[in-house]
């Protein structure tokens, strides 16, 4: 099922979950639900007002700039509804930063 978000609506997966390793060793726990920092998001779906990101970019988003319930869909991905004001960068394979790199091998 192919959903198509209305003017500038965004749909992404969240991938910063769980606990990180930064390449010193550190472990940085996670601090999901305290809304104490961006996440960075995988982006599923965008609407035709939301022109400087694109399906299958990565967007870091600032803290507490989507929304909190989930929207399931048939195929089992979760995805949540992202304020396109609140993108603070977006990341593609070109450019990615290396915590999006550590994210993306992290989470498969």
């Amino acid at each position: 099922m192919k959903i198509t978000p209305l003017r500038d609506k965004i749909f992404g997966e969240i991938l910063d979950v769980g606990e990180i390793t930064t390449k010193a060793g550190i472990i940085l726990q996670s601090d999901v639900g305290k809304k104490s920092r961006p996440r960075w998001f995988k982006i599923e779906a965008v609407g035709p007002e939301a022109t400087e990101v694109k399906e299958g970019d990565y967007a870091l988003v600032d803290t507490g700039r989507w929304t909190h319930s989930l929207k399931r869909l048939s195929d089992g991905v979760e995805l949540r509804d992202i304020e396109y004001d609140g993108i603070l960068a977006v990341a593609n394979k070109e450019n990615m930063p290396s915590e999006l790199i550590q994210l993306l091998l992290k989470n498969g």
